[in-house]
């Protein structure tokens, strides 16, 4: 595909950029002067979630879907070539672009919103409350507009830290780090079952 003007909505391309949106990656470097490269993907823990990410891959591209990759972390990596994606996906996410893929149905808000929250969601437990975090307030405002257009209630969305905190790292042994973006959450004031 030459463009992203070939590029057909459907819900498995929502859910791709559901996925890129939140936890995914769409990165163009040029490795010498003559080569660019292309790299599309996310890499998580939970099986199911890279199965489908991997197999909504292969429909979009016409092709078979590339095989999630077990890596030592106990996470799973999917990654794939393509200009087109990352011309679509490139960060920050463009929303005028991925509007229209996006908001072409209600399946395909369906599959936006699923990717999005597989990627970054959680439920508080008790509450039921669903969160979710991301640097990107645009974007954030643009989950919620149709997470409302579902008739989902929302609020937020919260500061949740600034940019220059230094905050405890656990994952890194108790690494001091510098936020060097804003984190924000959105909850959906929705029960989950």
């Amino acid at each position: 595909m030459p463009s992203i003007d070939f590029l057909k909505p459907s819900p498995a391309l929502a859910y791709i950029i559901g996925v890129v949106a939140e936890d995914g990656w769409a990165i163009i470097k040029r490795t010498n002067i003559q080569y660019i490269h292309y790299d599309v993907g996310a890499s998580v823990k939970d099986k199911e979630f890279i199965d489908e990410f991997a197999s909504c891959l292969g429909k979009v591209l016409n092709r078979w879907p590339p095989r999630p990759i077990p890596l030592k972390n106990g996470k799973f990596v999917v990654r794939i070539g393509s200009k087109i994606l990352c011309d679509l996906l490139k960060k920050p996410i463009n929303i005028d672009k991925i509007s229209r893929f996006v908001e072409h149905c209600e399946d395909c808000i369906r599959s936006f919103l699923k990717g999005f929250f597989d990627s970054e969601g959680h439920v508080q437990k008790g509450k039921g409350n669903i969160y979710c975090y991301n640097t990107d307030i645009k974007l954030l405002k643009y989950v919620q507009k149709l997470l409302h257009q579902l008739g989902i209630k929302t609020s937020g969305p919260y500061l949740v830290k600034r940019k220059g905190t230094i905050y405890f790292n656990k994952k890194k042994r108790g690494e001091l780090i510098k936020q060097i973006k804003i984190a924000t959450s959105s909850t959906l004031n929705h029960q989950v079952d």
